[in-house]
């Protein structure tokens, strides 16, 4: 349930500033009505989360799993062969959706069905468009072929 939204950015430089902002919210709802307190894994909210559990017993602090992901697949994107897969994905895209020609003709060869734009997003999102254009990658070919 969304409840208020609040510029954290005097709090979020310390973990102890973030506890404060926390603890106020959950006495503001009750403890008793929240479980979980759900942050990004950035030192100061592990502080923060690590003292909401000590104070509330029954408050559990987890890690974002989303910006979790996301920074494992940041690493991922550092490798050389990945780099340069995304890139190369990039410029095809770009060479198809350049020309007009190129891409009536793909149409014909996917039944009209459009390869998604890659863009440098997150990284998550990323992930899944090159595993898209791969995946449609011999129909590509056929078309260009």
């Amino acid at each position: 349930m969304f409840m208020e939204s609040v510029d954290a950015s005097v709090y979020a430089k310390t973990g102890e500033k973030l506890f404060e902002l926390f603890s106020k919210v959950v006495e503001k709802v009750g403890s008793s009505n929240v479980d979980q307190i759900v942050t990004d894994i950035a030192s100061n909210n592990v502080l923060a989360g690590k003292l909401l559990e000590a104070k509330y017993p029954n408050l559990f602090w987890t890690t974002c799993a989303a910006h979790c992901i996301d920074l494992i697949l940041e690493d991922i994107f550092k490798m050389l062969t990945m780099k340069q897969t995304f890139e190369r994905a990039i410029s095809v895209h770009s060479y198809i959706y350049g020309r007009s020609c190129l891409v009536n003709m793909m149409k014909q060869f996917t039944n009209m069905k459009e390869l998604l734009r890659l863009a440098k997003t997150r990284f998550v999102v990323a992930l899944s468009r090159c595993r898209i254009f791969i995946l449609k990658r011999a129909t590509c070919e056929k078309c260009l072929l």
